[in-house]
């Protein structure tokens, strides 16, 4: 059971990964706003687009049901498989917040999540949204070939389309199948 949060106000995107990593339940919880991960939550726009490249890199259903599930249950849990990480220090609702503002610590910021990629070596990174295309080159360790793919040590990284832009699926999910055969040939099954 993870520890709960201090008194006062939830942790900010500005802690960083170097000090807190959020649990998606427990951080909306700490906020008193727990109505997209709790019961039966109505699927958030890009919350259940990423879901469903999750489901499909592991050959699972990608129903809204499925996606409701896995958005109640697993998407950035502490103890689960996923991780959603913000280049921007700024928990920016649009792209018309200041740059200087959605740029602040964004030097570091990407350098931490290199570091914990290269450190963690999770299987499958996504890259979402080609507007941030140079700063994802970055933290994969050079540019994306052709087809939208990094490999930064053992870990496959892909940059895929922002989940709410038009069209997304399925090209996206067809690159998350892909992806994994990919992952299997070069790094092997997955230990059970």
């Amino acid at each position: 059971m993870a520890a709960p949060y201090p008194k006062g106000p939830a942790p900010s995107y500005t802690t960083g990964w170097d000090t807190i990593l959020l649990d998606l339940w427990e951080h909306s919880d700490a906020c008193h706003d727990t109505r997209l991960v709790a019961g039966e939550p109505p699927l958030q726009a890009t919350w259940k687009q990423l879901i469903r490249l999750v489901l499909g890199y592991e050959g699972k259903a990608s129903g809204n049901e499925d996606v409701r599930a896995y958005q109640r249950d697993r998407l950035g849990r502490r103890d689960g498989q996923t991780l959603l990480v913000e280049v921007s220090s700024v928990n920016a609702s649009s792209l018309s917040v200041p740059v200087l503002e959605r740029e602040a610590h964004r030097a570091e910021r990407i350098a931490t999540i290199r570091r914990r990629i290269l450190e963690h070596e999770p299987e499958f990174v996504v890259f979402y949204g080609r507007r941030y295309a140079n700063a994802y080159a970055e933290i994969a360790g050079d540019s994306f070939d052709a087809d939208g793919y990094r490999w930064a040590g053992p870990t496959l990284c892909a940059l895929v389309r922002h989940p709410v832009s038009r069209p997304t699926l399925p090209g996206s999910c067809s690159k998350c199948a892909s992806s994994r055969r990919i992952v299997r040939r070069e790094r092997g099954p997955r230990p059970r």
